[in-house]
């Protein structure tokens, strides 16, 4: 993958490492206490009291990227748009794999916690019926938005582009998350948690994806080889 060298690849994995032990760790903390910790409740006061209008219109629309159709239409387009810069199916099928298995992840762990939200006084739109951790808009939306950037990075040339573009996928996932906290929706540690998830599962989604496109251009160039080879 162009602009991923061994060094980068390695730095991704060692981001996995990382990501997964301190996610699980964070879902095991949440998991055993009982309600908000005292952040999520100073974050969320704080929060409140800081709202503007202003304010209000970004972070409505950065949750809107998060949502389940920001996400399924921004997978769609960049496994459209990979297909076509790379002539390739591997790196938009591990898109789509990545996002529907980051999906399943969300649910379960939702479940497994189950989490309550934040009162709904502090609510800007409509309640949401599932549990709070971790917050899917924030795990989904980023490892939609950074994964996608991060694929398609590789089909630039300028070191330049691609690195404006990593930066703006990892802005949204940013974005996504602090709306969720804005808008009342989530704890702060229920937006961490997804963070966390997100990067542990970027980490690897890339890692993967580095190693299959080796093996993928080795078998292309051993078939090209062999059918140039091929009795006349």
């Amino acid at each position: 993958m162009a602009g991923l060298t061994s060094t980068t690849r390695h730095r991704w994995l060692y981001g996995a490492a990382l990501g997964f032990p301190a996610f699980i760790l964070l879902t095991w903390w949440v998991h055993h206490i009982d309600g908000p910790a005292g952040i999520d409740e100073a974050v969320l006061a704080a929060t409140v009291q800081g709202r503007t209008r202003p304010l209000t219109i970004v972070a409505t629309v950065s949750t809107g990227l998060g949502s389940t159709v920001g996400v399924i239409i921004a997978a769609i387009l960049a496994a459209l748009l990979l297909l076509w810069r790379t002539r390739r199916l591997l790196l938009s099928l591990i898109l789509t794999i990545t996002v529907v298995e980051t999906a399943a992840v969300v649910f379960l762990t939702k479940e497994l916690v189950a989490r309550d939200r934040p009162p709904t006084d502090w609510l800007i739109g409509a309640p949401a019926g599932d549990p709070a951790f971790p917050s899917g808009h924030t795990t989904n939306g980023s490892v939609v938005y950074v994964l996608s950037a991060i694929y398609l990075a590789t089909t630039l040339t300028h070191r330049w582009s691609r690195a404006l573009l990593v930066a703006a996928g990892i802005l949204i996932g940013i974005a996504i998350g602090l709306s969720r906290i804005y808008l009342g929706y989530h704890w702060a540690t229920d937006v961490l948690g997804g963070w966390l998830l997100a990067i542990a599962v970027c980490g690897t989604a890339t890692y993967v994806a580095c190693r299959l496109q080796r093996i993928d251009r080795a078998v292309g160039y051993g078939a090209g080889v062999a059918y140039q080879r091929a009795p006349r």
